[in-house]
């Protein structure tokens, strides 16, 4: 008999000790950024030098990034959030994170639907890609061979939306992309397995490089240099490659950070 307590009693406790570290756990994205690619540069009227570069960002975990604006309240006042003096052009932004109802370890929309969600900064209209971005999601530094920083972007802001299926065998990588818009009341983001390409050619997709040296750098690329999200893993967020600046020619070493 007191052993048959004794069962039942660590088979509640285990019960209970599992039901404690499995349901509602947070599905959390994983940013990861890719290696950049194609660097060029760039002559502009005034003489400068700019650094070019295609940059991507994925999320490669069970998890989805999901950043939505602030709800205009009925007055119609909104925060400026951002500092500008023009509370028009922007919204608070929020990091919405799923639970985990039935325990895979998988984020399935329609079933894991409870969620929290925590401010994660501002979403601002960009009036040269006419649509809104998120405040600080990346930057970009180009260091000598010491890791010293020689020359940098200012933080720089994202549409964030599906492009590329990146990771496809991803558990619950959807076949097609959802978070598509980035206008002032969407909600954005990078489902499993996807990520969000921003082209060398978009405006503020570069490094001012007017007066750095002749030489060998190495460009590095950022994602959420402030940690402002919340993920599975900060640790990984950063990706490398080696160029070789010559006047106006970038020579570059793929996958020799």
């Amino acid at each position: 008999f007191p052993v048959l307590i004794a069962i039942i009693i660590f088979f509640f406790e285990t019960e209970s000790t599992l039901s404690t570290h499995t349901t509602g756990q947070d599905l959390l994205p994983d940013l990861m950024t890719l290696q950049p690619k194609d660097p060029s540069i760039i002559e502009t009227n005034a003489g400068q030098k700019l650094l070019r570069f295609d940059n991507e960002v994925g999320n490669n975990h069970t998890g989805v990034l999901e950043l939505f604006p602030q709800k205009i309240p009925k007055s119609g006042d909104i925060d400026d959030c951002n500092g500008d003096g023009n509370a028009s052009n922007d919204r608070r932004a929020y990091q919405r994170i799923y639970q985990d109802k039935n325990n895979d370890g998988v984020f399935k929309r329609g079933v894991d639907k409870n969620s929290t969600t925590f401010e994660v900064g501002c979403m601002v209209y960009h009036p040269e890609h006419d649509h809104f971005h998120i405040n600080d999601f990346a930057s970009y530094e180009l260091k000598d061979l010491s890791g010293t920083v020689v020359a940098s972007s200012t933080k720089v802001t994202f549409c964030i939306i599906d492009i590329h299926r990146t990771w496809p065998n991803l558990p619950g990588s959807p076949n097609g992309p959802h978070y598509n818009m980035c206008n002032r009341n969407s909600t954005q983001g990078l489902s499993i397995g996807w990520s969000d390409e921003y082209p060398s050619t978009l405006a503020g997709q570069n490094i001012n490089v007017t007066s750095v040296t002749d030489g060998d750098y190495c460009l590095v690329s950022t994602a959420d240099p402030g940690n402002k999200l919340k993920e599975s893993d900060d640790t990984n967020n950063s990706s490398a490659i080696k160029i070789t600046l010559s006047g106006t020619t970038v020579t570059s070493y793929p996958n020799t950070p």
